[in-house]
């Protein structure tokens, strides 16, 4: 009895673990089946990868490749590109550096030359206020001169006009006063006539005289006041 309750129960066990073998079993081949079908997916996908992604993704290296390059070229064109901007800048710079030189060393000669003819101007205004002042006191000695002998020859206009009438006068009483001859009265109008020619013809050529230095006094006066003026002008400038 005791052998065979051994081997009932090793029966028992043995059914047991066969069972939970079967179930093992169901687990592996449900496991198998999911593993199976997942190959199969997977197969499907890389399938897919191999016909289509792979040469897609091939083709868009070759894509990113060539605009590598074509950005390399762009970069090395530009980089050629900054490379002479900067041995032109460099250039412009030495030009710039040059042109600066040259132009303050000009800048240097023309203000010494500048200072130099600005002190010779200054010296020929000053020569030439003082040629002009000069000018004035001559041209005003001159016109002193002018007027004195023009006062003197209104004092003998005035001198011969008082004779003249005088002379006149005395004729006049003297033809009056005296009986003569018809032809010495002739004799004594011509000779009166003659002489009273010779003093209207010297009073006439004095008036003239007088007149052309008034003139000349005139033009000296206004030629002296525009030479003031021209002087003045300077001054001011």
């Amino acid at each position: 009895l005791k052998e065979k309750s051994a081997i009932l129960i090793k029966e028992n066990i043995l059914e047991q673990d066969l069972v939970k073998a079967h179930d093992q079993i169901e687990l592996l081949n449900e496991k198998n089946y999911s593993l199976n079908k997942e190959l199969k997916t997977s197969l499907r996908h890389n399938k897919y990868r191999n016909i289509e992604k792979i040469p897609k993704l091939k083709l868009e290296i070759v894509n990113w490749s060539s605009q590598r390059n074509q950005l390399l070229a762009e970069v090395k064109s530009y980089q050629s590109k900054v490379n002479e901007l900067q041995n032109s800048f460099k250039t412009l710079q030495r030009e710039s550096k040059l042109k600066i030189e040259r132009t303050e060393e000009e800048k240097r000669q023309v203000t010494s030359e500048f200072a130099a003819y600005r002190q010779k101007t200054e010296k020929k205004e000053s020569e030439l206020k003082k040629r002009i002042v000069n000018d004035i006191g001559l041209k005003n000695n001159k016109i002193l001169q002018e007027k004195e002998k023009s006062k003197h020859l209104e004092s003998t206009v005035r001198d011969l006009e008082k004779k003249l009438m005088e002379a006149e006068i005395e004729n006049k009483n003297l033809i009056e006063k005296l009986s003569k001859t018809p032809t010495e009265e002739a004799i004594e109008e011509t000779s009166t006539a003659f002489e009273a020619r010779l003093d209207v013809d010297a009073l006439a050529q004095e008036k003239q005289r007088n007149r052309a230095l008034q003139e000349c006094l005139m033009k000296t006066s206004q030629q002296l006041n525009e030479t003031t003026l021209a002087l003045k002008g300077k001054e001011r400038g």
